[in-house]
């Protein structure tokens, strides 16, 4: 089992940080970085296209060394949320953190 974390740039704990225990899958036992960095980007990236809220589809993902970035804006700390939810399966996909750099503008 992998622990899939989420870290704000603070490295503040709380409401910015989850710990989901996920099983892996054989998505992850071959190929090297750069095919995995591929498959991730374009997962997520998907999701984030897909979604209905207009501000997610705006957030840049990006993946380096087991990390994935999440970079923009939002609205609240809902969509926020929403955002993170996309990613919270990705361990069994080869990522070990999620890091949240996004910023929301309604408090």
């Amino acid at each position: 089992m992998e622990n899939l974390s989420l870290a704000s740039p603070s490295g503040s704990l709380g409401m910015n940080e989850i710990q989901r225990s996920l099983a892996s899958d054989p998505w992850t036992a071959d190929g090297d970085e750069l095919e995995m960095k591929d498959k991730v980007l374009g997962l997520i990236r998907e999701r984030l296209r897909s979604s209905v809220y207009i501000a997610i589809r705006s957030v840049e993902a990006q993946y380096s060394e087991g990390k994935l970035y999440f970079r923009g804006i939002l609205p609240t700390f809902y969509t926020k949320q929403v955002l993170l939810s996309l990613a919270e399966d990705l361990a069994a996909k080869g990522v070990i953190k999620i890091v949240d750099e996004t910023r929301v503008l309604k408090h």
